[in-house]
């Protein structure tokens, strides 16, 4: 009977341990590494978690996303139960990089005490976000957003025969267009007469490729 009882304290303790969100920078929500634009929503009660980040007194939570190329990145709590909430942007290190609190600006949330955060051109790079309440513990709805600024080169106007070459490695670049699932760069030419123009991808070190216009 004693085997017994030990074994129900045992397995109480396992469940208070599980409900408790033992959710750090070591354990996070992981999205996995991204290269090209991506969407990701995701709804946390706070209080099944506990308070790990040395920002408020509330319970937080950890969300972890690595991306191979540089994005514009937004990060949102709009829609979530808890309308005053805070969050936060830290990189690899866990560094805080940016932070929110209330925001009245551009895309805001239709509560503005809900935060709502947008970092232009993020490099690549693994990081991390922690969602927690101002003062309150509850369902918090956290968005995060990326998308690629796509490569471009503008070679101007041509009224006559003209030659352009460039070489770019579009592992540092994002997959804008819907073509191949490969990452793509983008040039732009007018021509202001007609010409015969000539595209072509000789002598690179990428052995088959797709060129679109």
């Amino acid at each position: 009977m004693k085997t017994k009882y030990i074994h129900i304290i045992l397995f109480l303790l396992l469940s208070v341990g599980t409900l408790s969100g033992q959710n750090t920078m070591a354990s996070p929500v992981d999205l996995g590494s991204r290269s090209s634009s991506f969407s990701y929503t995701d709804t946390k009660n706070t209080s099944s978690y506990t308070n790990n980040y040395t920002g408020r007194s509330t319970n937080d939570v950890f969300y972890k996303f690595t991306i191979t190329v540089p994005m514009d990145v937004i990060i949102s709590h709009c829609g979530s139960a808890v309308t005053d909430t805070y969050v936060y942007l830290l990189n690899a290190s866990g560094t805080q990089i940016a932070y929110n609190d209330d925001y009245s600006g551009e895309g805001k949330c239709s509560t503005t005490t809900q935060s709502y955060l947008k970092m232009t051109n993020l490099a690549a790079g693994t990081y991390y976000v922690v969602s927690e309440g101002y003062s309150q513990n509850g369902n918090i709805t956290t968005a995060i957003q990326g998308t690629v600024q796509k490569v471009e080169y503008d070679l101007g106007s041509k009224s006559g025969s003209f030659t352009y070459t460039h070489t770019q490695n579009t592992a540092s670049c994002g997959n804008s267009y819907q073509g191949q699932s490969s990452n793509d760069v983008f040039y732009k030419f007018t021509t202001t007469t007609a010409m015969d123009v000539i595209i072509s991808h000789c002598g690179s070190a990428v052995s088959d490729t797709y060129v679109h216009l």
